[in-house]
């Protein structure tokens, strides 16, 4: 089978027709995210691998190349999704070999020297695709599962999913003056992005850039959809909380959050916007909210599932050069964390179960 493989660095003209026919297609797929990721990378440039079958685009894997001297090629972005997109009409033997044929492609656009190249993907792509990329020698599996909260029925069912002190905490919340809506204010966006900064700092991780939540929020969902919406927790008119949501189609993620630690034991912003999150997800059309890992959490895990929340399971796959491979390997032996490529997505991590402040 004669797979044609091109690089661009915009999206071909049928982009749009995979994403709406591939359901496994999620916010991390679209054209916005991928350009809007490059532009807040240093040295970001976005990329769209392309695959053909007798000249008719048949498959694709969007990506993001960064780094400088360490070179990063990443489907996609910040470790989240990024698996390929396949015309439905493929049967299953042409299906593996177009995927086959853009996953071989990838570390070929990463080169050589100190560079490595990874595809997350989200649990329904994992179901397709996790058992090709695990096979494959070339990347290591690093277990990433995602809890997720069904949104099927109407208000009153995910009222029935909420666990009793998840309930008493949002009821104490509102009664105590606490509120949480939509909003797209950008005074509320940059103070949250305070709270963010300030979390950031005490994970030790880079704090998002405000530049990048405002774009997302005001990026135009393109011709597949894809939208940003931001849940925003405010007591007597100050923020302490929020959650920046990404969605396509049925699917939402709770992409970046955080709320104030001053406030989590007696307002639970934390448990306030999610249930936001949540109600709103609901009323836009989503099925599923992605609320991410745990990093091995045992209390972020239990206040997920305080939700209803499901474990679904997800990787993320990842192809180093043997020059990075040799790097791990030394700082494995010298004890040091191993901190070139994430297998976890520190956006994801943390939802608050109130102890830590953050959500």
């Amino acid at each position: 089978m004669a797979v044609e493989i091109k690089t661009s660095g915009s999206p071909p003209a049928a982009w749009s027709d995979l994403l709406i026919a591939d359901s496994g297609a999620d916010y991390f797929h679209t054209p916005a995210w991928t350009e809007i990721a490059a532009r807040h990378l240093p040295g970001g440039r976005p990329l769209w691998l392309t695959a053909r079958l007798d000249g008719r685009l048949c498959g694709g894997l969007a990506a993001v190349a960064h780094g400088g001297r360490f070179a990063r090629v990443h489907a996609s972005a910040h470790g989240c999704s990024g698996g390929p997109l396949l015309d439905p009409d493929l049967d299953a033997a042409r299906a593996t070999g177009v995927t086959a044929a853009l996953l071989d492609a990838l570390p070929a656009v990463r080169g050589g020297g100190l560079a490595t190249c990874g595809v997350a993907l989200n649990p329904v792509h994992e179901e397709r695709w996790g058992a090709l990329l695990a096979a494959d020698r070339r990347f290591r599996r690093q277990d990433n599962p995602a809890a997720v909260i069904p949104l099927q029925g109407g208000t009153e069912v995910l009222e029935a999913c909420l666990r009793r002190s998840k309930r008493k905490e949002r009821d104490r919340a509102r009664r105590r003056g606490a509120v949480a809506d939509v909003s797209r204010d950008p005074a509320d966006l940059a103070a949250y992005h305070r709270l963010h900064m300030a979390a950031s700092a005490l994970w030790g991780v880079p704090a998002q850039p405000l530049a990048l939540l405002r774009d997302l929020l005001e990026a135009p969902a393109g011709p597949a959809g894809g939208t940003a919406w931001f849940v925003c927790v405010r007591y007597e008119g100050r923020v302490i909380g929020g959650h920046l949501n990404l969605q396509r189609g049925a699917w939402v993620t709770a992409w970046n959050g955080v709320t104030d630690p001053a406030f989590a034991r007696t307002h639970y912003p934390a448990t306030l916007a999610l249930w936001t999150d949540m109600v709103e997800a609901q009323r836009r059309g989503a099925r599923w909210l992605d609320l991410g890992a745990s990093g091995g959490s045992a209390s972020l895990e239990f206040f997920k599932e305080g939700f209803g929340a499901v474990v679904r399971d997800r990787g993320w796959y990842v192809a180093d050069t043997p020059p990075v491979r040799l790097l791990r390997r030394m700082r494995s032996a010298m004890g040091r964390q191993d901190s070139m490529v994430g297998g976890r997505r520190w956006h994801d991590d943390p939802l608050s179960d109130g102890r830590d402040g953050a959500s």
